[in-house]
């Protein structure tokens, strides 16, 4: 199938020296919150919908039992909870990243905002939810007709040459459904789900970071249309079926001046971490670089602590002491990154290394002239 050659492909991001964000299939840990004043909101699936403008929305899938939440998006999966705070007003934190739904229950409806405290204080869409019962589709198709999309398409993002770069586009079709990713040559547009309504294709997905629509027409096997990044964010993008094209290797992405990596951060209790150090000699270091609204480092970070739990007892094999696995952050709210360390129980070294874009790495004399990381932070 399609999905395994992009699951292939990013394999080549997470084995080199310097990590980038990957696209594993993880499940966030689930977070042991107790129920509080539970009220009637109705166990099973609804459909989510967060607002652009009159004419669309962001339609993602969840399934309620008690007071858990589980957003899904294609085989991904993430585990949150609701609490109700008033009479008729209930919140639910997204894990790790710093968002939250705020709603009320209206007509058997859910009513309310999602708020986006990653992108401002004011940053928040309009949020509606319906109860689904046994029905799974985000958006509505027709069983009839549709066109033919599974398969590899070279896709261009943007109008401008300034402005204009390419991505993979490895699709999935049953009848009507569709789902698949867009990888770029620095990450990918995560789990998408969606259907094909005749001539036209729509794809979404909600992490509790990205909100992410893609329409498109289908049209003498080309593909035409917008992306939207919640409501703040589109894009004009185009495709063409090619099993043939290929992104660039990783390895022609990533570079190292002076053919050296040098730095020093402080970690979270502000002691300043130096590398190179004596303390490192003779062993492996691997510096994931990351930001904390990230959702392909969180698979990331899944796979490194597994990786971490296993190997760093044993140091003729990868790893020797605890600090031997340097992380450098590129967030610039603690709170963001310790609620990763709690979710994912990582127990490496985190240091920060400045705000999103590696400004303060460099500055810092990082070393890291370029390097993979997620696509960007619209």
């Amino acid at each position: 199938m399609p999905l395994k050659i992009r699951s292939s492909y990013l394999y080549l991001f997470c084995t080199m020296h310097l990590f980038a964000s990957c696209s594993f299939n993880s499940v966030n840990k689930e977070e042991q919150i107790q129920p509080s004043n539970l009220s009637s909101i109705q166990e099973g699936n609804w459909l989510g919908k967060l607002i652009i403008d009159s004419a669309n929305f962001i339609p993602f899938n969840f399934y309620v039992s008690e007071n858990k939440v589980i957003i899904s998006n294609d085989e991904e999966r993430i585990i949150t909870h609701y609490r109700k705070e008033d009479t008729n007003l209930y919140k639910m934190d997204l894990p790790v990243f710093n968002s939250m739904f705020v709603f009320s229950l209206e007509n058997e409806n859910l009513i309310g905002h999602w708020h986006n405290y990653a992108k401002g204080i004011d940053y928040k869409m309009n949020f509606i939810a319906k109860f689904q019962g046994e029905d799974r589709s985000r958006f509505e198709f027709d069983n009839v007709s549709f066109s033919q999309i599974e398969g590899e398409w070279e896709v261009t993002f943007g109008l401008t040459d300034s402005s204009k770069y390419k991505a993979l586009g490895v699709f999935n079709q049953e009848n009507n459904l569709l789902s698949g990713t867009f990888i770029t040559e620095t990450g990918d547009y995560r789990f998408l789900e969606g259907a094909v309504k005749k001539d036209s294709i729509f794809l979404s997905c909600f992490d509790g970071s990205h909100a992410f629509l893609f329409k498109a027409n289908y049209s003498e096997n080309k593909l035409k249309g917008d992306f939207y990044s919640g409501n703040h964010y589109k894009e004009h993008w185009e495709a063409e079926k090619n099993p043939n094209f290929q992104l660039k290797n990783p390895d022609s992405i990533t570079t190292i001046n002076n053919d050296k990596i040098a730095f020093a951060f402080p970690n979270l209790d502000s002691t300043i971490v130096k590398y190179p150090s004596e303390r490192y000699n003779n062993k492996v270091v691997i510096i994931q670089i990351i930001g904390s609204w990230c959702p392909n480092c969180m698979d990331e970070t899944a796979f490194l602590t597994e990786l971490y739990n296993q190997y760093h007892k044993e140091g003729s094999i990868i790893y020797n002491t605890s600090d031997n696995k340097l992380q450098v952050y590129n967030g610039t709210e603690w709170l963001n990154i310790k609620t990763l360390l709690n979710t994912f129980s990582v127990s490496y070294l985190i240091i920060g290394g400045g705000g999103a874009g590696g400004g303060n790495y460099r500055a810092g004399g990082g070393g890291a002239g370029a390097y993979l990381t997620n696509w960007n932070n619209e």
